[in-house]
């Protein structure tokens, strides 16, 4: 009777650890879901209102502006300038332009579906009308929630473990039972006494304390890493961390910060420079030749085009910076606000022609001082053609494809030489031949700081570490940077299909 209760009693503290551990830190996750509550607007009866995401349905019309987070999949029907942030869905660091006229027969991937939005990415430019196609878990992040619910259970390696010492217990246990009443009987011994001995023997061979042992130990585990601000939603992850071999991490926001950095300039006198500083954090300073230096004369013009010319805003909150708009243009923001030439009070805007995914670039006239002036940026193929002066053309096509090589993004930054016009579109599209390229911006997304020595240790404890990314494999040269081993073996999205439809059953292996 003893040892039942006993066992009651381990099994009861077994099940009431496990259960309220895994409950609190469920009830944590539902608490920070319950925090999310996203505004849409959709035309409803010809109207157009402002409704909770959540009754968008298919069929639906919204309007998409800038900084709006989209919360369904839609097919375009009008986009003007209109650019996403698809880092979530793709791991894309860049904004990715849409054009709502945009067909194709072929079947594309998801970051190549310009003419699509997608629930889960953020509109960082521009304005567009779309159909809703699909919501819920229908949507491309919903089919990826329902990938990872219904793929098997395989079971932490603890589990897996405490089940085949189960299993070897109870075979020992049965068969030490068998042989002890079998001898017991084969002695004479009365059969009632004898099966008695041999099931408390059996009884006493299996540790009923172990589960108790097992539960509490995890659970205390989940508690320490819960006060280093990791939620664990199950105890059996606690166990399962440490018997990881791969670990497949995002590019975009984990490896990198998500902030895209001015970090070279090469302007058209042939004269480089690094600039120190990562993130959004407006601290940092402009090195020529390792000596920090003031922005005077070609720089100075490079780096006020650069900020004239732009329509992100940086917003600051409890420390935290943020940018609101185009990476690039905050990029570019940055940099005037490192060298402290973000004082434009004597700069008034007269005119612009926005960002255009077809034209690639963006002009923005001012009058300074009863003068008037135009500033032009944008890729720099489009630029290099508008400019009619090909003097320092060979060394800009050299640093271009430098920058490109090193994983930058490149944009170029110039001016409208001579432009005396009013401002209007007609008068700056007059102008654009009179392009005059002042330099080229290597723009990254730059490593977290922490990233590179927690890489080392963790290929140091024998783990391989395999980065997903939206890059092209030839740009994502951020691997090498922070120290993946193999860096250079490479595998897209389209070759692992292949590789995975030849063989299903071995994905382990492919990794």
């Amino acid at each position: 009777m003893a040892e039942g209760i006993a066992i009651i009693i381990a099994v009861f503290i077994a099940v009431f650890f496990g259960f309220f551990t895994e409950l609190r830190a469920q009830k944590s996750m539902e608490a920070l879901q319950n925090m999310i509550h996203t505004k849409v607007k959709v035309y409803r009866s010809g109207e157009l209102k402002e409704i909770n995401s959540s009754d968008l349905v298919s069929g639906d019309l919204i309007q998409i502006e800038s900084g709006d987070a989209l919360t369904a999949d839609g097919r375009l029907l009008e986009s003007t300038n209109l650019s996403v942030m698809e880092a979530s869905l793709t791991g894309e660091s860049q904004p990715v332009d849409k054009d709502a006229e945009f067909i194709s027969e072929e079947k594309l991937s998801l970051g190549d579906r310009i003419n699509q939005v997608f629930a889960g990415t953020a509109a960082t430019r521009g304005t567009g009308k779309a159909v809703v196609t699909h919501t819920g878990m229908k949507t491309e992040v919903g089919k990826i929630s329902k990938m990872m619910k219904e793929g098997k259970e395989s079971g932490s390696p603890l589990d897996r473990e405490l089940h085949k010492m189960g299993k070897y217990l109870i075979i020992f246990a049965a068969i030490s039972a068998v042989i002890v009443a079998g001898l017991g009987i084969l002695r004479g011994d009365p059969a009632g006494d004898i099966i008695h001995i041999a099931l408390i023997l059996a009884v006493s061979a299996i540790p009923e304390a172990m589960p108790a042992v097992s539960t509490m130990t995890l659970a205390r585990g989940m508690k320490q890493m819960a006060k280093r601000d990791a939620l664990v939603k199950t105890l059996s992850s606690v166990e399962t961390l440490g018997s990881t071999g791969v670990i497949c991490s995002d590019k975009t926001g984990t490896m990198t910060e998500n902030e895209m950095t001015v970090t070279e300039i090469f302007l058209k006198d042939g004269k480089s420079y690094k600039v120190k500083g990562l993130g959004y954090d407006p601290e940092g300073s402009i090195l020529e030749d390792g000596k920090e230096i003031q922005p005077e004369g070609l720089l100075k013009d490079f780096i006020l085009s650069g900020i004239l010319n732009n329509e992100a805003v940086l917003e600051e909150e409890e420390g935290e910076y943020k940018v609101n708009g185009d990476p690039t243009d905050g990029a570019l923001l940055i940099l005037g606000k490192k060298t402290g030439l973000d004082s434009l009070d004597k700069f008034k805007k007269i005119g612009s022609i926005p960002f255009d995914s077809e034209n690639k670039y963006m002009v923005t006239a001012f009058e300074v001082e009863g003068e008037e002036k135009a500033y032009i940026k944008g890729a720099f193929d489009v630029l290099l053609e508008h400019e009619k002066s090909s003097e320092n053309h060979e060394d800009f096509k050299k640093e271009n494809k430098q920058f490109a090589k090193e994983g930058m993004r490149v944009i170029a930054v110039g001016e409208l030489k001579g432009y005396s016009g009013d401002g209007s579109v007609e008068s700056l599209e007059e102008a654009i031949s009179q392009t005059e390229i002042l330099g080229l911006a290597g723009i990254v997304d730059p490593p977290r700081e922490d990233v590179m020595e927690s890489v080392e240790i963790t290929q140091d404890a024998g783990i391989q570490i395999k980065m997903i990314t939206g890059d092209n494999p030839e740009t994502a040269a951020i691997a090498s940077e922070i120290g993946i081993a193999n860096s250079n073996n490479t595998l897209t999205g389209m070759e692992l299909d292949e590789l995975f439809s030849e063989q299903p059953d071995d994905l382990n292996e492919i990794i």
